[in-house]
């Protein structure tokens, strides 16, 4: 390989006239001058003993084939003192901001850079005298995560990315504590069901679940004084089915996805044998939830309907203190009619008949009901005669 000749040329940048050049003489290969700011600069510099913490202006004058002319030329700082305290940051899960300090080395100006990967969650704001606050967001995943905030000096005070002497301080932030959920699978049989997932908050305030696309139609939650019931539908395929319910916690009354801790429930149900019973509407089958409330008490209640005509009634949560039971009996379905699902979410309405046997008046009853059919496993209703027989 060609080898070339090299001088460098520094002089003090300074108010005084009788300052001289200091001249260093070195042999590089054709590449490695243009490293004059980073490691090569220790060489020449080095060589030449110039003073830690002076500002220099160097031109570097390239000889080869008898020709010699200018090949590089910038103002530089000796910066041996150039420092960042601490370089290593730890932070809880909940959020905060700490101090790091610049030691300019000569330097005029610092400054601190958050690369755009963690810009997000990251934030540096710098002042000329060397302090730097570094500020994480709440971090509200269960994983721990990493990110770096690049500390700067610059003899210019708007400097390009080539014009900084860069040092990296780590960040590490911890996950989210407090925050469980348990099971975090349920498996339901082919004739749907409905079972009950517990949570431990972490001390956030607010409360509530989401269906992923999937299972919009079948799977339904409902979200109350800090209990999660998840209800599924009888499966009419031949085929397994699963989805996606992501249950969250969060300190945002409309809470963004970034605002939520997140807490996946994955729904797993058997496949059906895809037969119509005799007096049923296999849109009917399986077990669904519905509300009751007047005055200041309610009850939630789930009833399962079989595809045998049979039907379950039970409340599973109420604050009323005589509203605890439950209730079999038969159905019939005098009609239905499926509907393009609306803006509310009714996806079929349904005229039932039941008969069920009174244990508090003695009578064996039949009523007859509206039923609105929600796509989230919910059920709307209205009365329309009951009858002693």
């Amino acid at each position: 390989m060609l080898k070339s000749k090299f001088s460098a040329v520094f002089s003090k940048v300074s108010d005084k006239e009788d300052e001289h050049p200091v001249t260093a003489n070195f042999d590089l290969d054709d590449e490695k001058w243009r490293m004059l700011e980073s490691g090569t600069a220790v060489d020449i510099t080095a060589k030449a003993k110039l003073e830690e913490g002076q500002r220099y202006r160097v031109a570097v004058k390239e000889e080869s084939l008898g020709f010699t002319w200018t090949a590089y030329e910038d103002e530089i700082v000796i910066d041996g003192s150039f420092t960042v305290s601490p370089n290593d940051l730890t932070y809880k899960w909940e959020g905060e901001s700490q101090d790091v300090y610049i030691e300019k080395g000569g330097y005029e100006f610092c400054g601190a850079d958050v690369p755009e990967a963690y810009a997000k969650w990251v934030s540096a704001v710098a002042d000329n005298d060397g302090k730097v606050a570094i500020a994480v967001q709440p971090n509200l995943t269960f994983e721990e995560r990493k990110a770096t905030v690049e500390c700067w000096v610059s003899t210019k005070s708007s400097p390009s990315a080539s014009e900084k002497r860069i040092m990296t301080v780590a960040i590490t932030q911890g996950p989210v504590e407090g925050v469980d959920w348990n099971p975090k699978e349920l498996s339901f049989p082919a004739e749907g069901g409905s079972e009950k997932i517990s949570f431990d908050f972490g001390g956030f305030t607010r409360f509530g679940a989401q269906v992923h696309e999937e299972g919009v139609g079948w799977c339904g939650v409902a979200a109350a004084n800090g209990k999660l019931t998840i209800t599924v539908q009888a499966n009419p395929s031949t085929e397994s089915r699963e989805c996606i319910v992501d249950a969250y916690v969060t300190n945002s009354q409309n809470p963004a996805p970034e605002d939520m801790v997140i807490m996946p429930i994955t729904i797993f149900q058997e496949a059906g044998d895809g037969q119509a019973a005799a007096n049923n509407v296999k849109e009917l089958w399986g077990t669904w939830t519905f509300t009751y409330s007047q005055h200041d008490w309610y009850v939630v209640y789930t009833v399962t309907f079989g595809k045998d005509g049979s039907y379950h009634y039970e409340s599973v949560d109420y604050n009323h203190p005589e509203e605890s039971f439950t209730r079999t009996g038969t159905y019939k379905v005098l009609s239905y009619e499926p509907w393009t699902p609306t803006s509310e979410g009714v996806v079929g309405l349904a005229e039932i008949e039941e008969s069920f046997h009174n244990s508090l008046t003695g009578n064996d009853v039949v009523r007859q009901w509206t039923v609105r059919l929600y796509n989230n496993g919910q059920l709307g209703y209205e009365n329309k005669l009951w009858r002693a027989q």
